[in-house]
């Protein structure tokens, strides 16, 4: 039997800047090993941590109670979780009853099915237990910090300056750690810090090499170099300027893969550092 898709997102929201961010990133999907988790037992699947508080199973889209007519009773955690938001199938008539932990001030959260029942969101979670007749998880997505992806291959972002008082005023530096015979089919892109969705295309690296130690800084905004840069660089090129309150930056390989990514963001105005 394949089992449908609750998924997983990180995603970066209501998060203090000069501390930190986080990054839209695809995890995996519930599979067969989701199971039927008796009642007291728990299952990590597709990065979710699912304890039972009665038999569950897979059915209609969604993880609902194995036993027809019974209610749902289980609690979704995700591991450095900041908060959640869940997507959930009421029947129509059907009430869900949401306990985050740690408790929320205002108490227990209800949430009722629209008319002819349907799906809602439930936004503003941590570890949540949702119980109900007539209830379904089909979705979660969990906003957690940022946590960069081990760099691989010879060439590393060692400086991003994000756009300054004009929005081409931008640029980012590259150094190999060793030599690289041709930058050809090496890119970089960007992840808005602020409002994640698909990676944007930042600029296409030029087919020329980088001897070991050299670094390379590229221009994408402008159409020439400004004077008085000191190292190897390059202007213009196809590629969107990156907004000005913070980015994931990632530089790709040639195969497509990540090989490098950071984040840069500016701090939120009215913050002091430190909090």
């Amino acid at each position: 039997m394949l089992l449908p898709t609750p998924r997983v997102i990180e995603s970066p929201s209501g998060i203090t800047l000069s501390r930190g961010t986080v990054v839209v990133r695809p995890l995996s999907v519930p599979t067969r090993a989701f199971g039927r988790p008796d009642g007291g037992f728990s299952v990590v699947d597709g990065g979710v941590r699912w304890r039972a508080g009665a038999e569950l199973w897979v059915r209609d889209g969604a993880v609902r109670p194995c036993a027809g007519g019974e209610p749902l009773d289980v609690t979704v955690s995700v591991d450095r979780a900041i908060s959640m938001s869940l997507t959930l199938a009421l029947d129509d008539g059907a009430t869900a009853t949401l306990t985050s932990d740690p408790p929320h001030p205002a108490g227990l959260k209800t949430v009722p099915a629209p008319p002819g029942g349907g799906t809602v969101e439930a936004d503003g979670l941590r570890g949540v237990s949702v119980t109900g007749v007539g209830v379904g998880v089909t979705a979660v997505e969990a906003n957690r910090p940022f946590a960069p992806s081990s760099p691989t291959g010879d060439l590393r972002i060692t400086g991003v300056a994000l756009p300054g008082v004009q929005p081409n005023d931008h640029h980012v530096t590259l150094v190999a750690l060793a030599a690289v015979p041709s930058l050809s089919g090496w890119t970089l892109r960007w992840i808005d810090a602020v409002a994640p969705g698909e990676p944007v295309s930042y600029a296409e690296l030029p087919d020329v090499p980088l001897g070991d130690g050299e670094r390379l800084r590229l221009f994408p905004g402008l159409s020439q170099v400004p004077p008085g840069t000191d190292v190897q660089a390059y202007a213009g090129g196809p590629g969107e300027d990156p907004p000005a309150h913070g980015v994931v930056l990632q530089l790709v390989d040639p195969e497509g893969a990540v090989a490098h990514e950071t984040r840069r963001c500016h701090r939120l105005p009215g913050r002091r550092r430190g909090l």
